[in-house]
């Protein structure tokens, strides 16, 4: 009997428990629905940048894209302006990169006369299909113009983004305030190493239209 009316006291005070509202599973503990919304820092993530976005002249790349083995990616904080300043400074490291790809896809022709006649006239070039270098040429014909125009306009952009980076590193403590100061030293971090790799970049163009006319002197780079 004492059993039995034990088990009747446990299950009245169950019962009881889990319809008054506002309590779960008996333990006093609030509703999941009576918690207040919580505000949470926003998210920072790595995004693998597209050989397209540097220049749509090699949106061909995009299916293999060599920067996943480069890692070359660019940071996305939900902050237009960083996001914005990294974006673009990943397209200035991605210019150098295809540029030292077109380089020695340049550098695998021995015709450079051929591959210059090729480029300029589109019958010569329809004629050469059945050759193995064809494809070569046909890459080159898109990848050059398109390595030539980031390479010439890269030092303007460098420019910009250096100064955008200094005005950054001043504005981010404020920026990324409460519950977002937890990302603040990594955004540091990475504008510290960006506006260092991004000072170099300049001479490396340079260099790479240099090394453009010595690879294919016959071309008008």
């Amino acid at each position: 009997m004492f059993k039995s009316h034990g088990s009747i006291t446990l299950l009245a005070l169950i019962v009881a428990t889990v319809s008054f509202p506002g309590v779960s599973a008996g333990f006093g503990l609030p509703d999941i629905g009576d918690i207040p919304d919580v505000e949470l820092p926003n998210e920072v993530t790595h995004v693998i940048l597209l050989p397209s976005q540097v220049h749509t002249g090699f949106s061909s790349l995009d299916g293999s894209n060599p920067f996943e083995l480069d890692s070359l990616t660019y940071l996305h904080t939900d902050m237009h302006e960083y996001d914005d300043f990294f974006f673009q400074a990943s397209r200035m490291r991605g210019t150098i990169q295809l540029a030292h790809q077109t380089v020695e896809m340049i550098q695998t022709i021995t015709d450079t006369e051929m591959l210059a006649k090729a480029l300029s006239d589109e019958e010569f070039l329809n004629s050469i299909e059945e050759t193995p270098q064809y494809e070569t040429y046909m890459t080159l014909k898109v990848f050059i113009p398109a390595t030539v125009d980031g390479l010439t306009d890269l030092p303007e952009a460098i420019t910009g983004l250096s100064a955008t980076a200094a005005d950054l590193a001043v504005s981010a403590p404020g920026d990324f305030a409460g519950v977002n100061a937890v990302h603040l030293p990594h955004i540091l971090t990475e504008l510290t190493g960006t506006a260092g790799f991004l000072s170099g970049l300049p001479n490396e163009a340079a260099s790479l239209l240099s090394e453009l006319h010595a690879a294919a002197p016959s071309l008008e780079i």
